[in-house]
């Protein structure tokens, strides 16, 4: 730090920089438990569903692709790391027709990649701070609704009673008729 960079709050007067060596600072690197993959939507502007909309098929599908790209490079992540099954559903609770888009995280075994619990964090700020990231300069990931985020889809939690109650019918039948 150079002098005259801070200024003491009482006396007003400008307090040496920093001499070497002064400050010494220990990092511990914090484990992270692994984590599976992991899916969640992100959901386009109304605008971005109009320009996907008027892509020709062969580009939407690269769309998914530059997506992908923008994403690991705001992240930064692996682009390995980031999936999509290339398909589009609208928006039910939305008045206009807005997309949503699946994304997956892969997990890594390399101890020092990003885990996907962090990854899946980072691109959900991202896009949240859409103006402030390099989301929005990205090709197609400007398209990206902030106020959406990017939402984990844990369709275990979601769906669990449904399953287990049509297990428990089967289970019922199997028992009935034989």
């Amino acid at each position: 730090m150079d002098n005259n960079f801070v200024r003491d709050k009482t006396y007003k007067e400008s307090l040496l920089g920093i001499r070497d060596n002064i400050w010494s600072f220990n990092v511990k690197q914090k484990e992270v438990p692994f984590a599976l993959s992991m899916n969640g939507l992100l959901r386009l502007t109304p605008d971005g569903t109009k320009y996907f909309d008027s892509l020709p098929q062969e580009q939407q599908s690269n769309f998914f692709n530059i997506l992908l790209d923008d994403l690991s490079n705001a992240i930064p992540v692996s682009r390995s790391c980031l999936t999509s099954n290339e398909k589009t559903q609208l928006d039910p609770s939305v008045n206009e027709n807005q997309y949503l888009i699946s994304i997956g995280v892969e997990e890594t075994r390399v101890n020092n990649d990003i885990s996907v619990e962090t990854v899946v964090n980072n691109i959900n700020t991202m896009v949240k701070s859409k103006d402030l990231t390099l989301i929005n300069n990205g090709q197609a990931s400007k398209y990206l609704d902030q106020s959406y985020g990017f939402i984990p889809t844990h369709l275990w939690e979601k769906y669990k009673y449904n399953l287990l109650g049509i297990l428990l019918i089967i289970g019922l039948l199997i028992v009935l008729f034989f």
